[in-house]
């Protein structure tokens, strides 16, 4: 959950708890004068999953009418997970893969760096003291046709929904076969 203090404070995860919420913004094309084309979408609920998925996907949220990955760069590249607090906000980032579009949110651990990036000049180096995660996005910025690691994600979500859609039909076909047998 995503409170308002003056101080940031780190968000307690509770393992009851499937759902936060997050400031979100949405990374539009860039505009012919080159400059980041940035709109804040207000609130996100970020949804955990209570499937088995890559640890490096944090969840899922709701856009354009369907629930896109949201990943945590810091796990892959740093080996630990961006921590959560009431300065968290989510970025969601447009690329394509084979002529489709598609949409992944990023963990930011600060909205001031999204400030900081959405003012940034296009081509200047960022500042050394960002978090690895809008690093992720600068990098990603400067290399357009790379997407393909962004679109496994969407797959690796795909076939986790699919296995487990699977153990639950397996398990409702065994609950069925056993009520049968008992009936019989």
């Amino acid at each position: 959950m995503v409170t308002m203090t003056k101080e940031p404070q780190q968000v307690e995860e509770i393992s009851q708890r499937k759902y936060y919420w997050f400031t979100t913004f949405l990374l539009a094309h860039e505009t012919k004068a080159r400059k980041l084309n940035l709109h804040c979408l207000g609130c996100r609920e970020l949804v955990k999953l209570d499937y088995e998925k890559p640890t490096h996907i944090r969840g899922v949220i709701e856009f354009n009418g369907s629930y896109i990955p949201v990943i945590d760069p810091g796990i892959l590249l740093l080996g630990r997970p961006s921590a959560f607090s009431n300065l968290s906000c989510i970025l969601i980032v447009p690329h394509r893969w084979e002529n489709q579009q598609y949409y992944t949110g990023v963990v930011i651990e600060d909205i001031d760096e999204i400030m900081e990036f959405a003012s940034s000049e296009p081509g200047i180096e960022p500042p050394r003291d960002i978090s690895v995660n809008i690093r992720f996005v600068f990098d990603m910025r400067k290399s357009p046709g790379e997407e393909s690691w962004l679109y496994e994600n969407h797959r690796m979500l795909d076939i986790c929904r699919n296995e487990n859609q699977q153990e639950q039909d397996y398990i409702a076909f065994k609950l069925i076969c056993s009520e049968k047998m008992v009936n019989a």
